[in-house]
């Protein structure tokens, strides 16, 4: 049965023992590494979707179509959207100016957190009062 033309030896099986022509030697494959919840989140977040924007379709990816959704509602009024904000805001700054004593930290200026609950409540307790003026 043997093809008398094929040499058999090492590194060179015979052709019945081969792997047969469309079959793969290993049928399963390598299986796949299990993604963490974060990994998933980020992979969907750079999902690119075709979103309206003023009256035009725009691709943008999903996490940038969150967060333009997320500032805009932020602006129309949503206290515990703009709550969220202004922590996203303050971590971020935490993140690119760190509080180690070089020079690209921000300006001491800027309102600490307890002030921006104290602005916070204010601005909800006048929006419950219906008056929107300064």
């Amino acid at each position: 049965m043997a093809d008398r033309n094929h040499p058999v030896g090492y590194g060179r099986p015979p052709k019945h023992s081969q792997f047969q022509k469309g079959k793969s030697g290993n049928p399963r494959g390598r299986p796949k590494k299990e993604r963490s919840l974060a990994a998933e989140l980020e992979a969907e977040l750079s999902r690119k979707i075709t979103a309206m924007e003023g009256g035009r379709p725009v691709k943008l990816t999903k996490g940038e179509l969150l967060a333009r959704t997320i500032v805009a509602k932020a602006i129309k009024g949503d206290t515990p959207l703009i709550r969220l904000v202004l922590q996203i805001d303050s971590a971020l700054d935490k993140i690119i100016y760190p509080a180690d004593g070089q020079d690209n930290a921000p300006p001491s200026s800027l309102p600490t957190a307890e002030e921006d609950d104290a602005i916070l409540a204010r601005y909800e307790q006048r929006i419950r009062l219906g008056s929107h003026d300064e």
